[in-house]
């Protein structure tokens, strides 16, 4: 068994799917944990860097929405801003909930579990938050049935066990002398980090003296407890000609199908006070263990590189649009 297929597996065991609110699909499943159907898949094999990689990938399906309604794209633009685990994508007029993380075999006993928590989390906000998100832009959430059990009535109890645990779990973690070992380990490979409020700051350079800001900030969620959360600002963000609106969920939907830019674990998004947009994500304490903030902050820097690449390139076409004209 390949480590994509083990990884789809070993989600099931850990989301406690029933044959009763499931299906299975090629290489993954789908589930009914209560209003709305998870879809859990692995890809087959891909050669990433000399390395068999495969993406296992969460989606929930939200609400149905108009496709190049640009009003109701910028306002996920600010949802995206309060992202935990997942992003919005807008594909083929259907608005969704989705992360998807990159699995090879060295990486696969830590990444499982990353992936499992990051698909946890999405089923627990698609249940909780799809009426809210949905009702922002004046559309009504999906309602979904097993084909053979129907409509379930009652959550599955798997959606409450973050929330039952989130009063103790990460107080006592991720505090200074993991930021101080994040800090330390980044050093070592000429990387500027200094301790910042709650965390730390670090600057992710790219290109040709190009430099992103990366914020970690200790936090406490609502339902999840005390975590980490990560934001990337992209330095020299372009805003024009491209326009900053709908960007971000572009780019959810670009990092979809993306080997490049490390794991999909929440959203870019941007503040509603109009400051420059940037990537955000939210790590619950339960996924707490040594040496996963330096994996963290290595994935992101993955993103950095990722999309200051393809903002550079867009930009120079879109400029090159413009002359053209």
């Amino acid at each position: 068994m390949d480590a994509g297929q083990r990884t789809v597996n070993e989600a099931a065991a850990a989301l406690r799917v029933s044959e009763q609110w499931s299906a299975r699909t090629p290489r993954g499943f789908i589930w009914l944990p209560y209003l709305r159907a998870q879809r859990i898949w692995a890809t087959e094999a891909a050669p990433w860097h000399g390395v068999k990689m495969f993406r296992l990938a969460a989606e929930t399906q939200l609400f149905t929405a108009a496709e190049g309604d640009s009003d109701e794209l910028t306002t996920l633009l600010w949802l995206g801003a309060e992202a935990t685990t997942s992003g919005l994508i807008h594909d083929r007029g259907v608005v969704s909930l989705h992360c998807s993380v990159l699995v090879y075999e060295d990486n696969q006993v830590w990444a499982s579990k990353l992936f499992q928590v990051a698909a946890l989390v999405q089923a627990m906000e698609a249940q909780g938050r799809a009426e809210a998100i949905a009702g922002s832009v004046g559309r009504e959430p999906l309602v979904d049935a097993h084909p053979e059990s129907g409509p379930r009535t009652e959550p599955d109890p798997i959606l409450s066990s973050l929330t039952d645990r989130a009063g103790w779990a990460g107080q006592q973690r991720w505090v200074k002398r993991d930021f101080g070992a994040a800090i330390e380990w980044l050093g070592q490979y000429g990387i500027y980090a200094a301790e910042g409020p709650g965390g730390l700051v670090a600057e992710l350079p790219f290109g040709d003296g190009g430099v992103n800001m990366l914020r970690v900030i200790k936090e406490r969620h609502p339902l999840l407890g005390w975590g980490v959360r990560l934001k990337l600002a992209l330095d020299g963000w372009p805003t024009r000609p491209l326009g900053s609106g709908l960007l971000p969920v572009e780019l959810n939907a670009l990092e979809r199908d993306s080997w490049d830019s490390g794991h999909f674990v929440g959203s870019w998004g941007a503040d509603r006070d109009g400051a420059a947009p940037y990537f955000t994500c939210f790590l619950p304490g339960a996924l707490y263990q040594p040496g996963l903030l330096e994996e963290a902050i290595t994935w992101t820097g993955e993103r950095s590189m990722w999309a200051s690449h393809f903002l550079g390139r867009r930009h120079v076409e879109e400029l090159s649009s413009l002359v053209a004209r």
